[in-house]
């Protein structure tokens, strides 16, 4: 029979529940393959300081991962937990070494935590509890100015040249300004416009998602507080030529054509993402981009496929247009902007850029767009990235009383579904620090 053991990144629930099916008191803990040292049941529940019907703080250590566990069990509690000898207590050195500033949870398997614990309320009363939902509207903003307000009980919008309806199929209405009690299908008015001009603005608010599929059959999701810029049709182009701001995952349609002037096989038409700080070119893959204007950096994730993606080195002033004929993002043109080298990610690698300078690193793709399932994912990564998620979930502005705590590491995954004052309480206990909330802000306390 194989040794029964534990990863390191897994819960403390979960380590619990394998104690208690198994009858056994001791787990082994590895990371990355490698043995760190072992926990016992009496430690975990010594780590918890399990009473009943205690509340959710108990509920979240649960929720914490075997390293964290270890590791705070070692500095913090050491002390205090009865029965347990600081001989017992021989995790690895450079292991605390190496999370000495790094505070690590999961807020996952909530189905696990309610077999231990009953669920109390423990955040003081009359604070905000918001769940996620959309603070404006989601709004295609046309090539003239016109905005149209998108139906919030539906998930997604298809654009196909004139054609413009939702992704259940059913008709997008529109009401002129000279005639505002009559509603007719958008189509009818795209149909007067040429279509070299019908470009748009897709604008998501914060709190909100949605789904967009092209005029090629690409699909794109976009998360909160974001905006894509396209064109109602691709026809006639040889790129197929999109603006971001903001997060989204592409799923890119195959489409092939034949150059202008040139006879002879097709080509597969590039797709072309372009962002404040750089430009990605792509066949037909499925990636992620993370690139908001108030990030120090731009993540790019790739799932499928390859992409090629350069970033801007210097730039002007680019045209307040997105026709495709004003603007080249692979060429440098009129001075607008000027690309650093060329690099190119495999599936499962993700590039950071910041400024100018790109790092790759191996990651699971699949973490990048878990978003679009409802769930945040984050690893090694600053309370301030946390917190500019939590401001766009929950259209709430975040305050800091002292600048360092921005500047701690966490790691760990959070709900959509969950209501604002539960993910506070889960990064009070993980980071060891405190909110207070009130009118629309989260301060961050010393």
């Amino acid at each position: 029979m194989n040794q029964i053991k534990i990863h390191a990144q897994q819960l403390v629930a979960e380590a619990i529940s394998l104690m208690r099916t198994n009858g056994i008191n001791t787990l082994p803990v590895y990371d990355k393959g490698q043995f760190i040292g072992k926990i016992t049941y009496t430690e975990l529940m010594s780590f918890l300081d399990h009473k009943d019907g205690a509340g959710d703080i108990y509920a979240h250590k649960m929720n914490f991962d075997v390293r964290t566990a270890m590791l705070l069990i070692k500095k913090n509690y050491v002390d205090e937990l009865p029965g347990i000898s600081k001989q017992r207590m021989s995790f690895p050195k450079k292991l605390f070494i190496g999370l000495s500033s790094v505070a690590v949870v999961s807020f996952l398997l909530i189905s696990i935590t309610r077999l231990f614990f009953v669920q109390d309320r423990v955040m003081p009363a009359g604070k905000e509890d918001m769940s996620v939902s959309a603070a404006g509207k989601v709004v295609l903003k046309m090539f003239n100015g016109e905005s149209i307000v998108l139906n919030e009980t539906k998930t997604g919008l298809v654009v196909d040249g004139s054609r413009l309806r939702y992704s259940d199929g059913s008709p997008i209405s529109y009401q002129k300004p000279e005639n505002s009690s009559k509603s007719i299908p958008y189509k009818d008015h795209l149909e007067s416009i040429p279509e070299n001009e019908q470009l748009m603005i897709l604008n998501v608010p914060t709190g909100g998602m949605y789904r967009v599929i092209l005029p090629d059959g690409s699909k794109v999701w976009l998360n909160a507080a974001s905006r894509l810029k396209f064109p109602a049709t691709f026809k006639g182009d040889d790129k197929r030529l999109v603006e971001l701001s903001g997060e989204a995952y592409f799923e890119i349609a195959k489409v092939m054509f034949r150059p202008h002037g040139k006879s002879g096989k097709e080509e597969r038409m590039p797709f072309i993402v372009v962002t404040n700080t750089q430009e990605i070119e792509v066949l037909g893959t499925n990636f992620n981009v993370y690139a908001y204007d108030n990030e120090k950096s731009v993540k790019t994730t790739l799932v499928e496929g390859s992409i090629r993606l350069r970033p801007v080195i210097q730039m002007g002033k680019l045209p307040g247009t997105l026709d495709p004929s004003s603007l080249d993002p692979m060429q440098v043109e009129n001075g607008k902007r000027v690309y650093g080298d060329p690099v190119v990610l495999k599936p499962n690698q993700e590039s950071t850029l910041t400024g100018s300078n790109i790092s790759i690193k191996a990651v699971d793709a699949s973490e990048a767009y878990a978003w679009t399932d409802g769930e945040y994912i984050f690893r090694n990564t600053s309370l301030e990235t946390v917190m500019h998620t939590v401001s766009r979930w929950y259209d709430v502005e975040v305050v800091y009383e002292d600048e360092k705590a921005a500047q701690v590491l966490l790691g760990g995954a959070i709900s959509r579904s969950s209501k604002m004052t539960d993910v506070l309480e889960m990064l009070e206990v993980t980071a060891n620090i405190h909110f207070k909330i009130g009118n629309k802000k989260i301060t961050v306390l010393k």
